[in-house]
């Protein structure tokens, strides 16, 4: 949009120039030296015109050009800045499946535990009662 305005404001300029050689060739051709001069002064003010806007499609070229870097220096601030949020998330979620197998394996042996308990207070139970029953015999 900006390109194309530049490129119209110059292809008026440019063809403004162009007409206004073409009244200078006819005034150089009647000898209309007065013509001539503030032709030539015409051409000279246009030839500034474009030199200025040449001038100001640079900058607006090099500011966009700046804002552009800007713009990706962020991105890729965000976008590292997003990669160490998903590494700590997966750190976080290692240490929960870590911590989540050790509960695990702690539970299974608490578990292992306490049916030994269990079994040898079946087998200590047994024993009484066989005791207790020879005992009564």
């Amino acid at each position: 949009e900006l390109e194309a305005a530049f490129k119209e404001a110059k292809r008026v300029l440019k063809q403004q120039k162009a007409t206004l050689k073409a009244q200078l060739a006819q005034a150089i051709a009647d000898g209309d030296t007065a013509r001539v001069g503030s032709l030539r002064t015409q051409i000279a003010e246009i030839e500034a015109q474009l030199d200025a806007l040449e001038a100001q499609e640079e900058a607006a070229e090099e500011a966009l050009e700046a804002e552009e870097e800007k713009l990706e220096a962020q991105l890729e601030s965000e976008e590292k800045a997003l990669e160490e949020k998903e590494e700590e998330l997966e750190r976080q979620e290692e240490q929960l499946e870590e911590e989540e197998e050790r509960l695990r394996e702690e539970a299974e042996e608490a578990e292992e535990r306490e049916r030994e308990r269990l079994e040898e207070e079946t087998e200590r139970v047994k024993e009484e009662a066989e005791r207790i029953r020879e005992e009564a015999d």
